[in-house]
């Protein structure tokens, strides 16, 4: 059976993110899914060779910009990403480069901080930052909905909470245990309850590839 060609779109470093892996997993989706047929790329070298120090299964680290992958066209069965395409100064040319190197049908894996949360709106404008990187773009869900549906197809899609300390207290590695155990308890109440949308501060959507960019080009021309 032939191997899935999987990329990790921004890997950082190759920590563990706590709403794709909640307590007690504490892992990161490139450990939990890397391997020989598997990429991860970044556009720091500091922390590419700091997720080099982590992974050693074959796993190909590269310093890359991912509003230019090199790689061609239909190339990878899974994309995942992690908190990337806020950090760019126009997310959509990341949304287009996921598709592009994406098989028709390949799935993307997304989870990206979002707007919907006022107070946590109105402090990623006041830091602006994140582990030293700067937020350059600012999203809600209806956003980035808007902009994900021109290249795929959102087959399923969750709301997550976060406490405002645990961001302070994740970028000096303080965040407790506790902290992710209650985002986690609090995020599936306001989703029982209907109010998930409104109070969350991150996104994750699973969406299949199903249009791609050859034929978004012959309509334009048409």
């Amino acid at each position: 059976m032939q191997q899935l060609i999987k990329l990790d779109y921004g890997c950082g470093s190759g920590g563990f993110e706590e709403i794709a892996y909640p307590e007690p997993v504490l892992n990161s989706w490139l450990m939990a899914n890397s391997g020989p047929n598997s990429y991860g790329i970044d556009i720091n070298p500091l922390r590419i060779e700091s997720a080099k120090q982590r992974i050693n299964n074959g796993t190909k680290l590269i310093v890359m910009d991912g509003r230019k992958l090199d790689f061609p066209d239909n190339y990878f069965d899974v994309v995942h990403e992690w908190a990337v395409f806020h950090h760019m100064p126009d997310f959509t040319d990341g949304v287009k480069e996921v598709h592009r190197v994406l098989k028709p049908g390949g799935i993307f894996l997304m989870t990206e901080s979002v707007d919907n949360d006022v107070t946590f709106r109105l402090m990623r404008r006041i830091f602006n930052k994140w582990n030293d990187d700067d937020v350059s773009s600012y999203f809600d869900t209806r956003l980035l909905n808007s902009v994900l549906r021109r290249y795929f197809m959102l087959d399923s899609h969750s709301y997550h909470w976060r406490f405002l300390l645990s961001d302070f207290l994740r970028e000096y590695h303080l965040e407790p245990r506790f902290s992710l155990v209650l985002n986690d308890w609090i995020s599936k109440v306001f989703n029982s309850v209907g109010l998930g949308e409104k109070t969350c501060c991150h996104y994750s959507v699973r969406a299949i590839n199903i249009k791609k960019r050859s034929e978004s080009n012959a309509k334009l021309k048409r």
